[in-house]
């Protein structure tokens, strides 16, 4: 049976002493190449005989430990570099945006390390792969709260919605994004496992999925202005949690402010219910759906222009 989990160094031949130069995330450097960005991961002729990744050219999905998601190939001699289908920059402007290296600039063993990673683990799953190049340090943690806020301002346009409405749309998602870290962070601190960032996928009704002692768990995470004594739940967190009793859990992140389009706390505070159990009494209807009788609806006829 194969392997489930394969590690893939970013170094040259795995010491740790130095990135490639000229390959791996480096690639876009050699002289043959056309654009400096270009960048690809090395697959060590060890992992290639497990049989891990699909063979030579074919295309598989990968989603990311962040939330990407995009389709990788193997080419070269017995499939040893791993690259984006069609886009041989996608790589290496991925890795560069997580490492906080600007675009044209080269990796360095310095980059990795001040990052806190020197290789990455893909996880296999039947068809499909995890990419996991997630890191605890405090750089790393920065980074990605720049990288989720730069995202949560490119909100697109609501037609039919005042300036008032985008500006609060804009705040609230900066604050979930923000959450997202700082949750994502205290789920490592609590030793849980494959953290997987589930929040655009409806079907889960969560927004992480990870594992603790061998059990999955189900986590919601609350971001908060306020104090968060209380939070706003859908029906469909509601119905995660009441369906997964004992392996459901909560993170509120209140305090969260807003200063030019960066969310921050005074004080890292986190309220973190493990397991979570929602008890009827605790919830209070906000508002209710009303269904209007088409016995009552009546069209009213213009009266025609003469």
């Amino acid at each position: 049976m194969a392997a489930r989990r394969q590690i893939l160094p970013l170094t040259e031949h795995g010491k740790g002493k130095r990135v490639p130069a000229k390959s791996g995330l480096n690639w876009g450097h050699a002289p043959s190449r056309n654009n400096i960005d270009e960048g690809c991961i090395l697959v060590p002729t060890s992992v290639d005989r497990t049989g891990f990744f699909p063979p030579r050219k074919k295309k598989f999905k990968v989603t990311t430990d962040d939330g990407e998601t995009f389709y990788l190939h193997r080419t070269g001699q017995r499939g040893k570099s791993l690259h984006g289908v069609e886009n041989l920059e996608l790589l290496g402007k991925y890795f560069r945006k997580r490492l906080g290296v600007p675009l044209g600039q080269p990796v360095t063993i310095h980059h990795l390390r001040r990052y806190g990673r020197l290789d990455v683990a893909f996880y296999r799953k039947r068809n499909s792969y995890l990419l996991d190049f997630s890191s605890s340090t405090k750089f790393a943690e920065d980074v990605a709260v720049v990288a989720r806020q730069q995202r949560a301002t490119s909100i697109p346009v609501l037609k039919q919605s005042g300036q008032g409405y985008l500006a609060d749309a804009k705040r609230r998602k900066i604050v979930e994004d923000y959450a997202m870290v700082v949750a994502r962070r205290q789920l490592e601190r609590r030793k849980f496992k494959n953290i997987q960032d589930v929040s655009q996928q409806k079907k889960w009704g969560c927004d992480y999925l990870a594992n603790l002692d061998g059990q999955q768990y189900f986590i919601e995470v609350k971001g908060s202005s306020g104090d968060g004594s209380s939070v706003i739940l859908t029906k469909n967190e509601v119905k995660t949690s009441e369906k997964n009793p004992g392996r459901s859990a909560l993170i509120v992140v209140p305090s969260v402010r807003i200063k030019d389009d960066l969310a921050t706390q005074e004080v890292e505070t986190v309220a973190f219910i493990a397991p979570w159990s929602i008890e009827k009494s605790d919830l209070e209807a906000t508002e209710y759906r009303y269904t209007v009788p088409k016995s009552k609806t009546k069209t009213l006829k213009r009266k025609k222009r003469r």
